[in-house]
């Protein structure tokens, strides 16, 4: 849990000062894409530390992405793709379980 603090802390402090707008149009797509991924890979592994970090590593790859050239660097997407995956990689770890190498939708509290 203090690892996943500390880096929400971090993304925060990633925040540019640019004209990006917190309520852009694209910020519900970096959730969504944070979200998803962490969750599948949380679901996936049973881990929600490797959930969280699958998540992180795509919003860093996106921005090194648009470093290059491709888009506009920004913090904000950043920071809110992370969240996304803090509540994914949290949510995917509450709802599945494997069991005897069956999927089953259940609420686990080993997390």
């Amino acid at each position: 849990m203090k690892k996943l603090i500390s880096a929400l802390l971090l993304s925060l402090a990633c925040v540019t000062a640019q004209a990006d707008s917190w309520t852009g149009p694209d910020k519900k797509l970096h959730l969504g894409a944070g979200f998803v991924i962490s969750s599948l890979i949380t679901m996936h592994t049973k881990d929600r530390e490797t959930g969280f970090y699958a998540g992180t590593i795509a919003a860093a790859g996106k921005e090194l992405i648009d470093a290059t050239g491709a888009g506009q660097v920004s913090g904000k997407d950043f920071a809110v793709t992370v969240i996304g995956a803090a509540i994914g990689s949290y949510l995917g770890g509450l709802i599945v379980t494997h069991s005897q190498g069956n999927t089953t939708v259940a609420y686990a509290t080993r997390f």
